[in-house]
């Protein structure tokens, strides 16, 4: 080695440095294809120096190259094979799974319709408010001439003209059904006027001369005209003229004629048990009459006063038994809630209904009054598909206004308390309709059950008075007063009315309670319609008598002394009763 040069030794040992890569600006990042149709968008991604990789030096003199040092290798990349070397990437945020080019486009389109439909609909309401004539009067002459002719039909098609006079006709009849005979013909001359060529103005002109033949404005049922007496035969003895009788007072009037009230068909009858008063002959019995829009059923039989047992209505068709008037026991001292203590009450003859008031009777009410209640209510008709199965049904959900509505219409009353119960109880004061055994029915049958009226004939008083101890609960005409039995305990009250109103509504008695038995009673507010509470009618033949008025008693005279007085006698005065 001391033969070598040093200098040789050590370039031969040095390998040769190896040339330096320019400076050269960092690569551009390659553009990002779109993604495809249904596809997300691609995920968005910053760039970042490689935290490992030194800054570049400075060139080093051409004269002295010293040798670059080696790059380590780095680790492959797994986040993104196409990544450049020398770039570090991190992820800012994650695209949605739903930002994909197509929905955006569902967007654009469904914001596009939206306001399209908002544009439309401000249109429509500007040209219906500002611009649109529902009355055009572009082809309605102005001119005295033209206007001397009368009303011009209006320009509207035939179909809308017959919707409106039918409407017309429609307002008018409703109009007379309330009574107001003005207002109809008011209505029927302005659809002639109007519309008078449509068939609803026929109808409205045959509608307007009935009048003048004594008939209804309209016909709602068959009416039978007043025609004219016939001219005297030539016989000695002419006919007398026909002579149209009312059946009840204050018949209702319609249009501008007086209408009898109809009579609609009886319903079947159910005999009452036989009594010793049935054997009675017409001719024995005395003679009594009926108030008008009530019928006899003399095969029933009479009761020894005259009167007949079982009567029926005209207006609903309900038979009616009698109930002979006598003293009765009212209330229990075993029920110490409402009934107790007993007493004694003497109620004049009347009749009361056979069953409760059906469905079938009360929707009959309604069609012919056309009632709607205090406070309104709808009930509807009954349906040809249900008829069969609801009519027999008592009807409830009625209040007490609905209720008395309904005696009202039928020439009736709502029963007092102590005809309601004297009725179920009979003169010997018995438990239960039947007797005074607990009841015993064919089938089960559960408390505020609701069957058709009748369905139980072991339910039955001894006048004849079914459903007495279940079925629907009854309203009474009485108001409830907790103390009202103590106050007239101990004495024979005559047809009592039940408590005095008081401060306030008070409650109405209700009686056919849980237990079967006659005399319960419970207190519920007359305004409710409940879906187990229904009624029936009575109707009262006698009246009380009025106590007899005392005789005025005179004072005894007295003795006459011997001695004449200067005074003239003066005549002592009657006694007078307070």
């Amino acid at each position: 080695m001391s033969g070598e040069s040093p200098s040789e030794y050590e370039l031969a040992d040095v390998p040769e440095p190896e040339p330096i890569p320019p400076l050269e600006s960092p690569p551009a990042p390659k553009p990002t294809p779109p993604a495809a149709p249904g596809q997300p968008l691609p995920r968005l991604w910053r760039t970042e120096p490689d935290d490992d990789e030194p800054a570049p030096a400075a060139e080093p003199p051409r004269s002295a190259p010293e040798p670059a040092p080696r790059r380590r290798p780095k680790p492959a990349r797994t986040s993104k094979p196409s990544d450049e070397p020398g770039e570090k990437k991190g992820l800012i945020e994650a695209t949605p799974a739903l930002d994909t080019h197509e929905a955006r486009q569902r967007g654009r389109l469904a914001v596009g319709v939206l306001i399209l439909v908002i544009i439309g609909i401000g249109i429509r309401l500007v040209y219906q408010t500002l611009i649109y004539d529902p009355f055009p009067m572009d082809d309605v002459p102005l001119d005295d001439a033209a206007a001397a002719q009368g009303p011009v039909e209006p320009s509207l098609p035939r179909l809308d003209i017959n919707a409106e006079a039918r409407a017309m006709l429609g307002q008018a009849r409703d109009a007379a059904r309330a009574g107001k005979a003005d207002a109809a013909v008011a209505l029927l001359e302005r659809l002639v006027a109007t519309y008078k060529n449509t068939p609803a103005a026929v109808e409205a002109r045959e509608a307007l001369e009935r009048p003048s033949r004594n008939l209804p404005l309209f016909l709602d049922r068959p009416t039978v005209e007043a025609a004219s007496p016939p001219p005297p035969a030539p016989t000695p003895e002419p006919e007398p003229p026909a002579v149209v009788v009312a059946r009840a007072p204050n018949a209702p009037t319609r249009g501008q004629a007086t209408l009898a009230p109809p009579v609609n068909p009886a319903e079947p009858i159910v005999e009452p048990p036989p009594r010793a008063s049935a054997t009675l002959s017409a001719a024995e019995a005395p003679e009594q009459t009926l108030p008008p829009g009530f019928s006899a059923r003399p095969e029933a039989g009479l009761d020894p006063s005259g009167w007949p047992l079982v009567i029926v209505g005209d207006r609903d068709g309900a038979p009616m038994v009698f109930v002979p008037g006598g003293v009765f026991t009212v209330g229990d001292d075993q029920d110490q809630q409402f009934a107790s203590p007993a007493h004694k009450v003497r109620l004049s003859s009347y009749y009361i209904d056979q069953h409760e008031v059906t469905a079938r009777q009360f929707h009959l009410f309604v069609s012919e009054t056309n009632y709607r209640g205090r406070p309104p209510a709808n009930w509807p008709p009954i349906s040809e598909v249900e008829r069969a199965a609801v009519e027999s049904l008592p009807m409830v959900m009625v209040n007490v206004d609905d209720a008395q509505a309904y005696a009202e219409w039928a020439g009736k009353q709502l029963p007092t308390e102590a005809q309601w119960e004297s009725a179920a109880r009979s003169s010997d004061g018995r438990v239960y309709p039947w007797g005074n055994t607990p009841p015993s029915y064919a089938r089960p049958r559960a408390p505020r059950q609701i069957d058709p009226v009748m369905t139980f004939p072991e339910d039955r008083s001894a006048y004849g008075v079914f459903d007495l101890a279940g079925n629907a609960m009854e309203w009474t005409a009485d108001l409830f007063d907790p103390s009202y039995y103590r106050s007239i305990a101990g004495q024979i009250t005559d047809d009592p009315t039940g408590a005095r109103p008081r401060a306030g509504r008070s409650d109405q008695v209700v009686k056919g309670g849980k237990t079967g038995a006659a005399a319960a009673r419970e207190p519920i507010s007359p305004d409710k319609r409940l879906n187990y509470v229904g009624f029936r009618c009575v109707l009262q033949v006698e009246r009380p008598a009025a106590p007899p008025t005392p005789t005025p008693v005179a004072a005894p005279e007295p003795p006459q002394s011997p001695v004449r007085s200067r005074r003239p006698a003066v005549s002592p005065q009657p006694v007078v009763p307070f």
